[in-house]
């Protein structure tokens, strides 16, 4: 919010489900909120390998930047406009299996990644 570029979905606020994806094919977030302070979170969970972990989360828009770095120089790839969830607490394991050995995600200051259909 400091530099200006994020806008904070209203969809946010609404239905439980408003923000999900699964049955459309554009990413719905046009009308946005004064402030992330006026944002209600919503529950929604990540399932990897089968383990549930759940987060409370705000859908909204921002300036993505990622800078690269090879032999051949940096390059520089830029979002002006990207899609981005912001999880607002930490992401817990409701029920962790006994052999769940490796707790993913603990102390996490942020996750790149990227969803779909395909992905899904």
């Amino acid at each position: 919010e400091r530099r200006k570029t994020l806008k904070v979905c209203v969809e946010s606020n609404d239905e439980p489900n408003e923000c999900d994806m699964r049955d459309r094919t554009k990413y719905e977030c046009t009308r946005f909120l004064k402030s992330l302070r006026e944002a209600q979170t919503f529950a929604d969970a990540l399932i990897i390998d089968g383990i549930e972990y759940d987060q409370k989360a705000v859908e909204a828009r921002d300036q993505v930047s990622m800078t690269l770095q090879g032999q051949a120089g940096n390059s520089t790839l830029d979002w002006p406009d990207m899609p981005i969830r912001l999880v607002l607490t930490a992401m817990r394991v409701p029920v962790p299996p006994p052999w769940l050995s490796l707790p993913l995600f603990l102390e996490v200051g942020g996750i790149l990644g990227a969803s779909g259909p395909t992905l899904s």
